[in-house]
Protein backbone atom coordinates (compact mmCIF):
# COMPACT_ATOMS: atom_id res chain seq x y z
CA UNK A 1 0.00 0.00 0.00
CA UNK A 2 1.33 3.33 -0.98
CA UNK A 3 2.06 5.55 2.09
CA UNK A 4 0.72 9.43 1.33
CA UNK A 5 3.29 12.78 2.51
CA UNK A 6 2.66 15.32 3.95
CA UNK A 7 -1.44 16.19 4.18
CA UNK A 8 -2.04 14.15 1.35
CA UNK A 9 -4.75 10.77 1.97
CA UNK A 10 -5.05 8.05 -0.16
CA UNK A 11 -8.98 7.22 -0.67
CA UNK A 12 -10.67 3.73 -2.12
CA UNK A 13 -13.19 5.23 -4.40
CA UNK A 14 -16.76 4.02 -4.38
CA UNK A 15 -17.48 2.72 -8.11
CA UNK A 16 -18.63 -0.15 -10.16
CA UNK A 17 -15.76 -2.58 -10.46
CA UNK A 18 -16.09 -5.69 -12.82
CA UNK A 19 -16.43 -9.17 -10.87
CA UNK A 20 -14.30 -11.78 -11.52
CA UNK A 21 -15.15 -15.12 -10.95
CA UNK A 22 -12.73 -18.21 -9.29
CA UNK A 23 -11.64 -19.14 -11.98
CA UNK A 24 -10.31 -15.85 -12.81
CA UNK A 25 -12.77 -14.81 -15.77
CA UNK A 26 -13.52 -11.27 -15.56
CA UNK A 27 -17.02 -10.74 -15.76
CA UNK A 28 -18.08 -6.50 -17.55
CA UNK A 29 -20.10 -4.59 -15.51
CA UNK A 30 -22.42 -2.41 -17.98
CA UNK A 31 -22.03 1.04 -16.95
CA UNK A 32 -23.66 4.03 -18.31
CA UNK A 33 -22.64 7.63 -18.76
CA UNK A 34 -24.84 8.78 -16.38
CA UNK A 35 -23.62 6.31 -13.96
CA UNK A 36 -19.80 6.82 -14.79
CA UNK A 37 -20.70 10.73 -13.58
CA UNK A 38 -21.44 9.88 -10.20
CA UNK A 39 -19.35 7.01 -9.06
CA UNK A 40 -15.62 8.22 -7.43
CA UNK A 41 -16.89 10.91 -5.73
CA UNK A 42 -17.58 9.10 -2.35
CA UNK A 43 -14.53 6.45 -0.71
CA UNK A 44 -13.36 5.10 2.54
CA UNK A 45 -9.94 7.19 3.51
CA UNK A 46 -7.52 3.84 3.48
CA UNK A 47 -4.02 5.56 4.47
CA UNK A 48 -3.02 8.90 5.90
CA UNK A 49 -0.01 11.04 5.85
CA UNK A 50 1.83 12.64 9.02
CA UNK A 51 0.76 15.93 8.52
CA UNK A 52 1.96 19.21 6.64
CA UNK A 53 4.46 20.90 8.71
CA UNK A 54 3.87 24.59 10.70
CA UNK A 55 5.67 27.75 10.44
CA UNK A 56 7.53 26.22 13.33
CA UNK A 57 8.09 22.84 11.80
CA UNK A 58 5.79 20.71 13.95
CA UNK A 59 3.36 18.51 11.90
CA UNK A 60 -0.31 19.35 12.57
CA UNK A 61 -2.05 16.26 12.33
CA UNK A 62 -4.75 15.44 9.98
CA UNK A 63 -8.25 15.77 10.76
CA UNK A 64 -9.48 12.49 8.60
CA UNK A 65 -8.99 8.92 9.98
CA UNK A 66 -8.29 5.24 8.13
CA UNK A 67 -11.87 4.05 7.59
CA UNK A 68 -13.85 7.45 6.67
CA UNK A 69 -16.23 7.74 4.40
CA UNK A 70 -15.48 10.71 2.90
CA UNK A 71 -17.07 12.87 -0.42
CA UNK A 72 -14.23 14.80 -2.96
CA UNK A 73 -14.32 16.67 -5.69
CA UNK A 74 -14.12 15.17 -9.25
CA UNK A 75 -10.82 16.41 -10.76
CA UNK A 76 -8.86 17.15 -7.40
CA UNK A 77 -6.80 13.46 -7.32
CA UNK A 78 -3.97 11.49 -8.98
CA UNK A 79 -4.69 7.66 -9.50
CA UNK A 80 -2.69 5.05 -8.15
CA UNK A 81 -3.59 1.65 -9.04
CA UNK A 82 -1.95 -1.41 -7.13
CA UNK A 83 -2.86 -5.05 -6.71
CA UNK A 84 -6.11 -4.52 -9.37
CA UNK A 85 -7.04 -1.83 -7.19
CA UNK A 86 -7.84 1.65 -7.92
CA UNK A 87 -6.79 4.27 -5.10
CA UNK A 88 -6.86 8.32 -5.17
CA UNK A 89 -4.57 10.78 -3.74
CA UNK A 90 -5.04 13.75 -2.83
CA UNK A 91 -5.01 16.45 0.11
CA UNK A 92 -6.89 16.64 2.97
CA UNK A 93 -8.52 20.14 1.83
CA UNK A 94 -9.62 18.48 -0.98
CA UNK A 95 -12.62 16.94 1.18
CA UNK A 96 -15.49 17.91 0.84
CA UNK A 97 -17.26 16.38 3.78
CA UNK A 98 -17.58 13.17 6.45
CA UNK A 99 -20.40 10.73 5.67
CA UNK A 100 -21.85 9.55 8.72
Amino acid sequence: MIQPTDDRIVVEPDELRDDVTDAGIVVKVAQTIESKRHLGKTGVVVAVGPGKRNGAGHRVPLVLNVGDRVVFGEFEHREHREDGKRYLIMQEADVCGVLE
